[in-house]
């Protein structure tokens, strides 16, 4: 994680930065979802249809571990609402007496906002950490796709420690993993994949329009509106191209072995060996064995591989979801 931070200050030395690159990191992930928080639910496909089942999973896991009831939820990058929605789903709602949810994006928690409002009326929503209680209440802690945003997640989550009780139960959704660009079986399937891929997805005449605007401005994307909103902060003298923007929000995913190599992406028996004063593992489940595209939209031969790729290789997807205990 620490090599992840180096690298980011490497890949900002071009563009001049005028702040500290951690502070860089994070206002950059702020414009970069403000920009995206329209589209976001419908262009990550696996949030509507793989992760749900995973979650119900993680809560089971949950309840069969907790006794004490009721649940006191903090739900910590909270986005759009996605993984609120599914505690209220898996959850009894009479189990449930408090549910705060925390996101640094302003259009991001108003989102959240939206969705869980009708759902559970006295739900509280902050975008300040000053504003969640201290006081070790909460015994449910949840995030998803956020441990890969944050410029230090180990320090994060031992800043959260003080909110949450001493046996709460941390339920992490979605989160890259290193371990599958460090099997070099997956990495000769994945690229045996892309070969393919690459030849056939110029057919769709859609790729061809979202190139096209793309080009010709027509339609920004999150990462030129994060560059832009950079410079003219002036957090950095230049602006960067919009692949080191993309590789800083998404700070620690690994998109090769060399990548991996180098300390990006969480392997999940380095991460048990460096919570264990705080965290014990309970359930840890990897997905995502064609990298990042969601297996459900590939192919019958691609979904076998994926398949024979996950009984071989069982902690070894490109993604995964776990569920801790407080020690």
């Amino acid at each position: 994680m620490i090599a992840s931070l180096v690298n980011a200050a490497e890949l900002l030395e071009p563009y001049s930065p005028q702040v500290p690159t951690d502070q860089l990191i994070v206002a950059l992930n702020r414009w970069y979802h403000e920009h995206e928080v329209k589209t976001y639910d419908h262009e990550h496909e696996e949030i509507r249809h793989q992760l749900p089942p995973l979650w119900e999973a993680m809560v089971a896991t949950a309840v069969s571990r907790h006794t004490q009831q009721p649940w006191r939820i903090l739900n910590f990058g909270c986005g759009t609402g996605f993984e609120a929605s599914l505690l209220l789903q898996f959850l009894a709602p009479e189990s449930i007496d408090e549910l705060w949810c925390y996101d640094l994006s302003p259009e991001m928690l108003e989102m959240c906002k939206a969705t869980m409002g009708p759902k559970f009326p006295k739900a509280h929503f902050v975008n300040s950490l000053d504003e969640l209680p201290s006081d070790g209440r909460f015994n449910l802690f949840a995030t998803n796709s956020v441990l890969h945003h944050l410029p230090s997640p180990a320090e994060t989550l031992e800043s959260m420690l003080p909110h949450l009780s001493d046996t709460a139960i941390w339920l992490a959704g979605h989160e890259p993993s290193s371990r599958y660009y460090k099997n070099p079986i997956c990495c000769e399937t994945y690229r045996r994949f892309l070969q393919t891929h690459r030849r056939r997805r110029w057919l769709s005449p859609s790729a061809y329009l979202n190139f096209a605007l793309r080009k010709t401005g027509l339609r920004e994307t999150p990462a030129q509106a994060a560059a832009i909103s950079a410079v003219n902060a002036g957090m950095l003298e230049r602006r960067p191209s919009l692949r080191v923007v993309s590789r800083l929000v998404d700070l620690h995913v690994a998109h090769s072995s060399e990548e991996a190599e180098a300390g990006r992406g969480f392997d999940i028996d380095e991460m048990t060996n460096h919570f264990s004063n705080d965290w014990e593992l309970c359930s840890y489940k990897a997905y995502s064995f064609m990298g990042s595209f969601y297996e459900g939209g590939l192919s019958r031969n691609w979904q076998n591989e994926c398949r024979r790729l996950a009984e071989q290789y069982p902690k070894d997807g490109a993604n995964f979801c776990s569920v801790w205990q407080r020690c």
